[in-house]
């Protein structure tokens, strides 16, 4: 048996039981000597001997009804995360920082929680059954030894795990070349997931 000092947590996300928004999260693996920290789009955890976990929610939690409960025979600790409300959209804030004067920005939890594990999950399980390629450079097939990039796929726009990403991606693009000066007037062609 591991000691709890040594275990690597391990978490899975489901949905409230009940039906109401929100997710659970389960941690297993030394939670009994672990620090929770729920905030309203993460939660912390903390251990004595240094070890961190930090997950974004993917909306905003309302601390006032969360709850927490350790069940020291099985070594789990289940976090009950209501929904509050939704995570602002990420085209505005994207939009104003490509319009700065670094012309970049990013989306932090653009994915998270329950989906972004899904989709986590999903694409190990793929690689697990062997379905990747090995990787391309401009067409040409190339050795595993000398390929530049990485092992890939292609995903059916019908892939109901996959499909969520990618409209949720869409959205955002849309919203920047409505938003976006630059990138105002061009043509868009949507590939196939990859």
């Amino acid at each position: 048996q591991v000691s709890s000092a040594t275990a690597r947590p391990e978490f899975r996300w489901r949905e409230l039981a009940d039906g109401r928004p929100g997710s659970v999260l389960e941690v297993q693996g030394g939670v009994l000597d672990a620090d929770v920290d729920i905030a309203e789009t993460v939660v912390r955890m903390c251990w004595q001997h240094g070890r961190k976990l930090t997950l974004p929610v993917g909306f905003c939690a309302d601390l006032e009804a969360c709850s927490a409960k350790r069940r020291k025979n099985r070594d789990t600790l289940e976090l009950t995360l209501p929904l509050a409300s939704e995570l602002p959209a990420p085209g505005p804030l994207l939009s104003a920082a490509l319009q700065g004067p670094d012309g970049l920005g990013s989306v932090d939890g653009f994915m998270a929680g329950r989906d972004a594990d899904a989709v986590r999950q999903h694409l190990l399980d793929l690689w697990a059954a062997g379905t990747y390629i090995p990787g391309e450079v401009e067409g040409k097939s190339q050795t595993a030894a000398k390929a530049r990039s990485d092992s890939y796929r292609y995903f059916e726009t019908s892939d109901p795990i996959i499909e969520g990403f990618t409209r949720r991606l869409d959205k955002v693009v849309l919203q920047l070349v409505r938003e976006v000066p630059s990138l105002q007037g061009l043509k868009l062609l949507r590939g196939s997931p990859m």
